[in-house]
């Protein structure tokens, strides 16, 4: 018997994916995903000096949030409140766009520029952030990333002629960044940009550092690593999609929040954007290992470390890659398609993939300034029927099969500012939307990986002294004492000196004689002795600590994570499903058929786990011990901790006899 697993990587805080489709159950809402948070670090790269909007959206879940936007290097500060399931705005200045402000053209040289220009925003409940930058002819927006979710890691992803990268400081102290270039540019003030060679840029919190390519060449491939986590922003100040249409119309800003390397993935679904006629532009971007990609199934390219594949897509797709890689899907210029609407232009997307989908989104939709804003969301086949937009259920026969993927894509229109995505099972969600000779787009939301807290501690110190003293005494007539005592602190020393002296007597002596001549004299004499003694202690000590730490720390909420790949593959008698607890909890696994009838439980109750990797064997049988038929079957991981709440995941698996 052969077991063929299709596997489902589904990160922290996944909201009991496919339990409602399994049990019949309508989920609560609640944002999902780590891209939801309390306190977030954002910029605007250059080019958003020109616009005439730059809006921050907060969309908060169902307990609402208050908080405020501040841009704490010019003294900007402002408050927000949004209801439940609600979307907050706040605008800014274009003064706080990274660069020049005022400039209307293309700038004549590369340059680079270190500002007090980072935007934090605070929520009082964890709330999803959206960037928009907007005005007639140009725009795009991005996902904000909140700041526990930040890494020290990133490579860029841009278009080519015009492109721009920024940093921003979202840690305490002082960060160092090392920037390693793709190219080489021309002058800039703060770095050294030739290709390969590193630079390194100190930052403070709140401290933003921008690059910005003049004309041609391309920033995508340039390292960027931090001492700590660091928010990247990456794009172009106005580029042509693809570089060939510089002839035509038009450029367009382009701006996108990167994603820290270690959330990158290997399994990426796409569908073709709405009104566009030749398909669209995709990148993909290789990492530290040489990564080969595929597109539904045929090999693209084999990419060394750093290296990209670009190349059109007319169709929905499956994107593919044995390492993680970068994928970004970009809107092409409006007359690439000869369209006889005007309403399209560039801009850039970021692609999640399928291991880091969630199950609730809440997404803000520009719609004051786009007149067609839309939804790409992709579900497993096993999911549909369970899709809600805003409350109504997304009919199973608006999805379409992406080839033989077993995962079905549809593009829903919307028409409200903030718009209620829910699911059964994790999905894929993208938003974008087309004005006159314009666009944007943004990936909806994605649980990323949060490091290890690393704790603080105020050590309580006590002292043990061991004290040396060292006495002098001096006597007259000639008394020389050198004596060393060791003692603690709550001794009195004592010395016991053996002194030498040296001495004139006075005599006082009575003779008796008999007169003769020989005589005999006894005499009695008692010396008198003058001496000073001088004493003169002087103290050495020597302290040994005695350290008992006392730590303070913020527990992250616990984590259940399946092994990736899971389920591993397996022999002929079973498959192993392997996970990993960030803490102690109670873990219980059951299997369900895709029909959601209960096939096998590891016992009644759940078993104590430690932190840690952990597996359990599957025989392929049922409660009755007997085998299986062949099929698709879900896998339940429920951990439950002493402390934090209790989180699901799903595995999936096909079994063929």
């Amino acid at each position: 018997m052969n077991l063929m697993s299709q596997h489902f990587r589904i990160r922290l805080r996944a909201a009991i994916a496919a339990a409602a489709l399994l049990l019949g159950a309508a989920p609560a809402f609640a944002l999902s995903g780590n891209n939801t948070g309390t306190d977030f670090w954002v910029a605007f790269p250059y080019d958003a000096a020109t616009m005439s909007v730059l809006n921050i959206y907060i969309a908060a879940g169902a307990a609402g949030a208050t908080g405020q936007v501040s841009v704490p290097g010019a003294g900007f500060n402002q408050a927000y409140s949004a209801g439940a399931n609600a979307v907050a705005t706040v605008a800014l200045s274009p003064l706080y766009a990274l660069g020049p402000n005022g400039v209307t053209s293309t700038p004549a040289d590369d340059f680079d520029a270190l500002e007090e220009k980072g935007i934090h925003i605070t929520a009082s409940a964890p709330s999803a952030v959206y960037g928009l930058a907007y005005t007639t002819g140009t725009a795009d927006a991005f996902l904000g990333l909140p700041t526990p979710t930040l890494g020290t890691e990133y490579w860029v992803m841009d278009y080519s002629e015009n492109s721009n990268f920024a940093v921003v400081a979202a840690s305490p102290g002082t960060t160092t960044v090392t920037i390693t270039p793709a190219t080489t540019l021309g002058f800039l003030g703060l770095g050294n940009f030739t290709t390969g060679v590193p630079y390194t840029i100190t930052l403070n919190q709140g401290q933003t550092y921008l690059v910005q390519l003049a004309d041609d060449g391309d920033l995508i491939g340039t390292r960027i690593q931090s001492t700590q986590p660091v928010a990247v922003f990456d794009g172009a100040y106005c580029t042509y999609i693809p570089a060939d249409m510089d002839s035509g119309c038009c450029c367009d800003y382009l701006v996108e929040e990167a994603l820290p390397y270690d959330s990158w993935g290997r399994n990426y679904f796409s569908l073709p954007l709405a009104t566009r006629q030749n398909g669209d532009t995709f990148r993909v971007l290789a990492g530290d290992q040489p990564a080969t990609v595929q597109v539904n199934g045929a090999t693209m390219a084999t990419l060394a470390s750093g290296q990209y594949w670009e190349g059109e897509i007319t169709c929905s797709a499956q994107i593919t890659s044995d390492q993680p890689v970068c994928v970004a899907q970009f809107s092409n210029s409006q007359e690439y398609d000869s369209l006889s609407s005007d309403n399209a232009d560039p801009f850039q997307m970021t692609l999640i993939s399928s291991d880091s989908w969630g199950t609730q989104y809440l997404v803000a939709s520009p719609i004051t300034y786009f007149g067609e804003n839309f939804l790409s969301i992709i579900a497993p086949a096993a999911a549909l029927g369970t899709v809600t937009v805003d409350g109504s259920i997304v009919p199973a026969s608006a999805f379409s099969p992406i080839g033989v993927s077993g995962y079905w894509g549809a593009t829903v229109t919307v028409s409200a500012l903030g718009n209620l995505v829910t699911c059964s099972a994790p999905v894929g969600l993208s938003v974008y939307g087309f004005d006159f000779f314009n666009g944007y787009g943004y990936p909806g939301g994605a649980l990323l990986p949060l490091p290890t807290p690393t704790p603080t501690f105020t050590p309580t110190s006590t002292f043990t002294q061991s004290p040396t003293f060292s006495v002098t005494e001096t006597a007259t007539p000639t008394p020389t004492v050198t004596e060393t005592a060791t003692a603690t602190p709550s001794a009195t020393p004592s010395s016991t000196a053996t002194m030498t002296y040296s001495a004139t007597p006075t005599f006082t002596a009575t003779p008796s004689a008999t007169p003769s001549s020989t005589a005999t004299m006894t005499y009695s004499a008692t010396p008198t002795f003058t001496g000073t003694s001088s004493v003169t202690p002087s103290l050495s000590s020597t302290a040994t600590p005695s350290v008992t730490p006392t730590f303070t720390a913020t527990p992250l909420p616990f984590l259940l994570t399946p092994h990736y790949p899971n389920p591993d593959p397996a022999g002929p008698t079973g498959v192993w499903l392997p996970y990993t607890l960030s803490t102690a909890a109670k873990v219980s696994l059951t299997v369900y058929d895709i029909s959601g009838e209960r096939v096998r439980a590891w016992g009644q109750d759940p078993e104590d786990e430690t932190a840690g990797a952990h597996e359990r064997f599957w025989d392929l049988k049922n409660g009755s011990g007997r085998d299986v038929a062949s099929g698709i079957f879900l896998v339940r991981i429920q951990g439950d901790p002493e402390i934090g709440d209790s989180q699901t995941v799903w595995e999936r698996c096909a079994v063929v006899r």
